[in-house]
């Protein structure tokens, strides 16, 4: 799990935080430091969040998994198997973006992937950006 400081201020966006709002940390939340494990059952993995100024003030870290359900749907135009859709699409992203842009994890990647799929942004080292290239 990349819980690097690249990685979190890609998350610490609206469009990606917006998805966990009202999430509680619960009593069965572990922390180390910043970092906090959430869990809601056996079979859930659980949820990272790191916490910037206080326990209310915290970041969703996505786990690839979820990061490729945000985009199941829009997949099926690659290929007819979502496996495949999914390597393909994010295979198809990462040749045609930006010469600039090398992520250090794969989290960072399918983050980029995500959002510029479902909102048309592209991560420029800084921010997100909104790009009018419908190519990539």
């Amino acid at each position: 799990m990349d819980i690097s400081e690249t990685y979190i201020k890609m998350c610490d966006c609206e469009e990606i935080q917006a998805i966990k709002v009202g999430f509680i940390l619960s009593s069965n939340s572990w922390h180390d430091e910043h970092l906090v494990l959430c869990t809601q059952s056996e079979k859930y993995y659980g949820d990272y969040f790191w916490v910037k100024d206080n326990p209310k003030r915290t970041v969703w870290l996505p786990r690839q998994d979820q990061l490729q359900e945000m985009v199941w749907d829009k997949l099926w135009e690659y290929c007819s198997n979502k496996i495949s859709s999914l390597s393909w699409g994010v295979w198809n992203f990462y040749l045609q973006a930006d010469d600039n842009y090398y992520p250090d994890s794969m989290e960072q990647l399918w983050l980029a992937f995500v959002m510029k799929e479902n909102h048309n942004k592209l991560w420029d080292g800084a921010d997100w950006v909104t790009t009018t290239y419908s190519n990539i």
